[in-house]
């Protein structure tokens, strides 16, 4: 019987003991993928609320480069996505600030943007916003692309028009669509008080739901909707307005990583319906 007990106790320490450094070891990861991250963060100039959140970020690195094999580049994409969004959680920004971020960071990473530019979302939502059909969509392009010189070349923005379809990415195309208005800002000269060039319901919402960390996010959604009317958006996003804001970022940094998933289903069933 103390045999057993004996047997019973030590089988347990050595339990605990296992546990404990398996837990010792996925912390210090966690600590090393944090450190990381961070690094990448202070490097791309991200501040505020998103920088205090490696852990998330480090987390959805590693999915994505689970789920689709990429290697550093994809942690470059996902800093310029939030960086992207940090642009516009911070309500007193001026176009004059936001271009001195775009051209302060570093040239050779523009590559990564003119990715965000060229990717199925924004072409999609872009050609929602006209009203343009199939057909017109090489017509669409065109205007768009020279009124962003630094875009790649028109015949691969077509050619990658066709190749990402998912709803799914809807919250990727929020994140693109503000770096088209963001750079529209850039574009347009260096006036440090001037609106953005955007104004409709992108306008109108982010004044609205840029108060608090959570609207902030909300914001960027509403743009991806600025073609339904502003009071379904509103009802829309309400309906979620009990959820903290740790749950946007994540579903965002989750669908820029083209996770399969649909995190706001009403409103993806709303623009599927807007788009009839």
């Amino acid at each position: 019987m103390k045999m057993k007990k004996y047997f019973t106790s030590t089988a347990l320490i050595l339990l605990l003991f296992l546990s404990s450094g398996f837990a010792a070891a996925a912390d210090k990861s966690e600590r090393q993928a944090d450190a990381a991250v961070r690094g990448l963060l202070k490097q791309s100039g991200v501040q505020g609320h998103i920088a205090n959140m490696p852990s998330i970020i480090a987390r959805a690195l590693e999915q994505r480069q689970k789920e689709l094999s990429l290697g550093p580049d994809g942690i470059d994409y996902t800093v310029i996505t939030r960086m992207l969004e940090q642009t516009y959680s911070e309500p007193a920004m001026t176009d004059r600030t936001v271009a001195n971020l775009v051209k302060g960071y570093d040239p050779n990473r523009y590559a990564y943007l003119q990715q965000v530019f060229a990717s199925a979302p924004v072409q999609r939502l872009q050609k929602s916003k006209q009203g343009l059909q199939a057909p017109d969509k090489a017509e669409e392009i065109s205007r768009w692309h020279n009124a962003n010189p630094l875009l790649p070349a028109r015949s691969e923005l077509i050619a990658q028009l066709d190749a990402v379809t998912a709803e799914s990415q809807f919250v990727a195309g929020v994140q693109a669509l503000s770096a088209v208005a963001m750079f529209n800002v850039v574009q347009a000269g260096e006036a440090p008080d001037r609106p953005l060039p955007e104004q409709s319901l992108l306008e109108q919402s982010y004044q609205f739901y840029a108060r608090t960390s959570r609207e902030q996010t909300q914001a960027m959604l509403a743009y991806a909707l600025r073609d339904v009317a502003d009071e379904d958006v509103k009802k829309m996003i309400a309906a979620h307005q009990e959820l903290p804001v740790q749950w946007f970022i994540e579903q965002a940094i989750n669908a820029m990583s083209n996770a399969v998933l649909d995190p706001l289903p009403e409103i993806a069933a709303q623009i599927r319906k807007a788009r009839k």
